[in-house]
């Protein structure tokens, strides 16, 4: 019965958040994980980027992270607004938005 309701009165677009996937030995957090209300502020570390930085990442570009920035999945903000993840390899780091959501167009100020 609830659940009845609940579908008459709430769009739902789907039942819960998708966490991570596994792959190999490593857990890659999913893309919508970064927009989720239930997830903690501390869950990652967060690196706030300029609006050139941010465009380039939702293009899928490479991503250059500040010098220190620790190993591992980082949450790219902008305007403390989360964009998404990217895994910093030290030398390097790995975009990991999906290349289905990317900016194909050029977007100009």
């Amino acid at each position: 019965m609830l659940k009845e309701l609940e579908s008459k009165s709430v769009n739902i677009i789907a039942p819960g958040v998708e966490i991570a996937t596994v792959k190999g030995r490593d857990i890659i957090p999913a893309a919508p994980l970064a927009f989720s209300s239930a997830l903690s502020p501390d869950a990652f570390v967060r690196i706030e980027v300029s609006h050139d930085e941010a465009i380039a990442f939702l293009r899928r570009d490479a991503v250059v992270l500040p010098s220190g920035t620790p190993r591992g999945h980082i949450l790219l903000t902008r305007s403390g607004y989360p964009l998404g993840f990217v895994k910093n390899l030290g030398n390097r780091s790995n975009n990991l938005y999906p290349a289905n959501w990317r900016i194909r167009s050029n977007l100009k100020d």
